[in-house]
């Protein structure tokens, strides 16, 4: 046996709350890199830990585009989160965060994830390419 469990046999997904959040900052970190800040209403109940992600769901002609994308950051106090985006390609997502202007809305889901980094350790080594130093 394999252990693939067949979608059929497997438990629903939990329902990810939405957030209708707004933009209030976006710059490039670098040539790639477009960093975006957005802020939410009543956000308290935002249960976040590093490595989450959320699901954008970006504004498109022909509806909304589910893009996952991990928090790069989040500020409790200010109800404030980063994404980072790496400009490659003509993707929904690279187009919205190039064009993010002060004021545009978003709603997400989430946020989702389950890694996370427990103990004690004097070196943690992370690799990934461009699109995952927001988790890393």
């Amino acid at each position: 046996m394999s252990g693939f469990v067949p979608r059929s046999f497997m438990a629903p997904r939990p329902q990810q709350p939405v957030w209708a959040l707004t933009v209030v900052d976006a710059f490039d970190v670098s040539p790639r890199m477009r960093r975006v800040r957005l802020v939410g209403e009543d956000m308290r109940a935002f249960d976040y830990w590093p490595g989450q992600d959320l699901v954008l769901n970006i504004p498109t002609a022909d509806g909304p585009a589910r893009r996952h994308y991990t928090i790069r950051s989040y500020d409790p106090v200010e109800q404030r989160l980063d994404i980072d985006f790496v400009l490659h390609g003509d993707s929904p997502a690279v187009r919205w965060a190039k064009t993010a202007a002060i004021g545009s809305a978003l709603a997400v889901n989430g946020p989702r994830g389950r890694t996370s980094v427990r103990g004690q350790a004097a070196l943690r080594l992370f690799i990934g390419d461009e699109t995952a130093l927001p988790g890393i």
